[in-house]
């Protein structure tokens, strides 16, 4: 039996951390595994295993491919848990659509998809209308300010800051609103560690430009802090 087969007999499981691309994502959906089964699985413990997802959405260009990856990546690396990264975006690098969603769990993921979402982030009109209403009751929204909640999030939590405009005036650019996010994220969500955010950050952006991106990074911890009152 080669090795494709004994992964779909789930004879052998991938190993952890494993991070997986749109191609991975494409591959298990074909095999047929359902995420509600997945995500209600038990582990050996007799516990619910833990499974936290989150969709980041906006517009081709705004860096949001890489931000998932980064949060994959911290998650993975530096936090020693299990992480998942998927994207989506349209025909157009540019101004279309783009979706990032990443899985993080204390077992290993077999469906990196989320069907329900716990945290959300919508950089634009179009991404917020779209996938509010995939956020469960006790999720977590991060809008941009320009963006307007409807009546559709309810009661759920929802943190607004302009993130674009911190990306513009703190940063000269508004293509570092992904990094800007990433703070803003770490801020308000304790579910990767800050520190492990901005090593994975690091890790990734070419030499000589730390300054930047982490004036960035700090721009969202600080927005977010403010927002939301948290240390």
């Amino acid at each position: 039996m080669d090795l494709l087969s004994l992964y779909c007999s789930k004879l052998i499981s991938p190993p952890p951390r494993l991070l997986l691309d749109v191609d991975t994502l494409i591959f298990i959906l074909e095999i047929g595994y359902s995420s509600e089964n997945f995500s209600k699985s038990i582990n050996r413990l007799g516990r619910m295993a833990f499974r936290y997802s989150i969709r980041l959405g906006g517009a081709g260009g705004q860096g949001l491919i890489q931000a998932a990856r980064i949060i994959a990546e911290a998650a993975a690396i530096y936090d020693n848990k299990n992480a998942a990264e998927s994207c989506s975006y349209g025909p157009e690098a540019r101004s279309s659509a783009s979706k990032a969603e990443i899985i993080i769990s204390d077992e290993i993921i077999d469906y990196p998809k989320a069907d329900t979402i716990d945290f959300l982030m919508a950089l634009t009109q179009q991404a917020y209308d779209k996938y509010i209403g995939d956020l469960l009751p006790d999720g977590v929204v991060v809008i941009d300010s320009r963006v307007q909640p409807s009546d559709q999030a309810g009661s759920k939590k929802i943190y607004s800051a302009p993130l674009i405009k911190i990306a513009e005036e703190k940063c000269g650019k508004q293509t570092m609103v992904d990094i800007v996010a990433l703070g803003f994220f770490a801020g308000v969500n304790g579910i990767v560690n800050r520190d492990s955010i901005r090593k994975a950050i690091l890790a990734r952006i070419p030499r000589n430009s730390e300054d930047d991106f982490m004036c960035a990074y700090d721009a969202g911890l600080e927005a977010s802090l403010t927002v939301s009152g948290k240390k």
